[in-house]
């Protein structure tokens, strides 16, 4: 990749990366923790919110923060559920409502999850960057190597919407 690449092009390598990156990714959790990747985006998020919020958090939500439909979310939920990772209780203070608590296991296993995604895609941008070397400015962005870049002048909003 070079000066020259339309962004089209630069669009095309990004989207390579992150196929590679995730197809590892889903890879090694399935081989150190068998969850899926985003089961475990659904689970770290569901952790965040809980954290963060005492709101509620709708299917919706969960839904469109793992790149999912409500129905494949629901589902989703569902094997996580059967395997022991989340509780749910119809919410008290609503009854169409259902209140999800993720469980210990989920808990645990979230704390070992984080080392083992930091290293993997750490691993997977060395083994692409031997692999891709003609796409480096992509590269250093991935290691942190590339500079400051000012904010574009415009951007768009929302575009999932």
């Amino acid at each position: 990749m070079d000066d020259t690449d339309s962004l089209t092009e630069r669009w095309a390598a990004l989207n390579r990366f992150h196929h590679e990156i995730e197809m590892y990714l889903e890879r090694l959790l399935h081989e150190h923790i068998s969850l899926s990747f985003r089961e475990l985006h659904a689970l770290t998020s569901l952790a965040h919110h809980t954290r963060a919020s005492s709101r509620h958090y709708w299917l919706r939500a969960i839904a469109k923060e793992v790149g999912l439909s409500q129905s494949a979310t629901s589902r989703l939920m569902s094997r996580l559920q059967e395997r022991g990772m989340i509780t749910t209780r119809t919410s008290r203070y609503d009854g169409r409502s259902v209140d999800v608590r993720l469980t210990g296991e989920a808990e645990q296993l979230i704390t070992r999850a984080g080392p083992l995604l930091d290293q993997a895609v750490s691993d997977a941008v060395a083994s692409l960057s031997a692999a891709n070397a003609s796409d480096h400015r992509l590269l250093r962005f991935l290691m942190a190597e590339s500079p400051a870049r000012p904010a574009p002048a415009a951007t768009i909003h929302n575009i999932t919407n």
